[in-house]
């Protein structure tokens, strides 16, 4: 009886505790509310002042721009030195809140300048990255056609409105952002792997031809991983199959289901392990078009595997490229090898690369999560079939 009693005890503190720190917090939170407002108010006040000095002191007179504003102060200086000489009764109006208010005015004018002149500045930047982006891929695809044979075809126009449209639209990283990109890249893509490690998993409990397959959900995003051994093949004749594969239109169109057809262009060319990718795929008929623009990477993780990682590219700027009978898509994938030495009961030893193929997904109707994810391990196995069979062919 008296442990009852001591645990109903307990629980009206606890909920004490819980309703004291409830009504702190909404305090904090009506506390803070209350100071914006007055922040805003206070900020409209100096605004409106700010606006009222700059009609009274510029007058009549447009505000002007160029060098005039540099002059400014020197000239309204000059007329109050002027009065002073003309009427020296006339100083005691001339206070030194009146200059300040001159030097403000002045300063506010030259900033305003020098806004305009920046706005202009980075225009003509863009325009600039955009003729040079646009004069690089298109000497690639002059030297292209040279070395290939010529075919006529009435949709080479459409085909070069096309790339034409995808170039000129498209503005190079600079060396900064691929840099920050790149590594946010692998930090999402090392914490997503590890994440899906310690969450509770789901399978569909089988095996496709050595497949198996593993699914974590948080809300509307699942993470996948379909793993295998695949003996006798070294991770990086792999991953350099796999990274061949995926700069291949070909190539990766044969990786998908029937009825989709998959358009790759390289945007931009960062080193030999990132690229810049525009890719569309094309979904029955008529055609629907799923685009994305992402960077691909390749690199030697720390954990001694070799991973190739595809991310889209979630900027204002790169989802400008999107015509207006395309839809964009959002794309996190990953495929990493690692080599594993065992050996067998005689003692021999031999290679194998645990294979991995995972990536990240969020939607918005689950039936297309389900058809999407039940695709997951055929898609491995065609995979498989197109780029692991002929390092096997090679090992043997």
């Amino acid at each position: 009886m008296e442990d009852t009693i001591k645990d109903v005890h307990l629980l009206s503190e606890t909920q004490l505790k819980k309703l004291r720190r409830n009504e702190r917090d909404r305090l904090r939170s009506l506390s803070k509310r209350e100071s914006l407002k007055d922040m805003k108010m206070v900020v409209e006040e100096l605004e409106a002042k700010k606006r009222e000095l700059l009609v009274r002191r510029s007058g009549a007179e447009p505000v002007s721009y160029g060098t005039r504003n540099h002059v400014s102060l020197n000239r309204r200086t000059n007329a109050q030195d002027e009065v002073l000489k003309d009427d020296p009764t006339t100083a005691s109006l001339v206070t030194p809140l009146s200059i300040q208010q001159d030097e403000f005015v002045s300063l506010t004018e030259l900033i305003e300048q020098l806004r305009a002149e920046n706005a202009a500045l980075v225009r003509q930047l863009h325009e600039r990255d955009l003729f040079n982006s646009a004069m690089q891929h298109l000497l690639l695809d002059f030297d292209k056609k040279d070395s290939t044979p010529h075919h006529s075809d009435d949709s080479d126009d459409g085909e070069l409105h096309l790339q034409l449209h995808t170039l000129i639209g498209f503005t190079p990283l600079t060396q900064e952002e691929v840099r920050v990109f790149a590594d946010q890249l692998l930090r999402q893509c090392r914490s997503a792997r590890y994440e899906h490690l310690l969450r509770d998993k789901y399978s569909s409990g089988g095996k496709v031809f050595g497949w198996s397959d593993t699914r974590s959900q948080v809300g509307a995003s699942i993470t996948f991983l379909v793993t295998k051994r695949i003996a006798n093949a070294l991770p990086a004749d792999m991953e350099r199959v796999m990274w061949s594969c995926l700069t291949d239109s070909t190539r990766i169109t044969r990786l998908l289901p029937p009825g989709l057809k998959c358009d790759i262009r390289v945007l931009q060319q960062v080193s030999e392990n990132i690229l810049i990718i525009d890719r569309r795929t094309y979904v029955g008929e008529p055609a629907a078009t799923l685009r994305t623009v992402y960077m691909l990477l390749r690199v030697h993780d720390f954990e001694g595997g070799d991973i190739v990682i595809m991310k889209t590219i979630d900027s204002p700027l790169v989802k400008k490229l999107l015509l207006h009978d395309e839809v964009w898509c959002d794309i996190f994938y990953w495929m990493r090898f690692e080599l594993i030495r065992s050996s067998n009961l005689n003692g021999k030893e031999f290679v194998e690369t645990m294979t991995e193929f995972g990536g990240a997904l969020s939607y918005v109707h689950e039936a297309h999560a389900r058809a999407w994810l039940a695709e997951l391990v055929f898609l491995a196995v065609r995979w498989e079939t197109l780029a692991v069979s002929p390092v096997l062919l090679k090992a043997f």
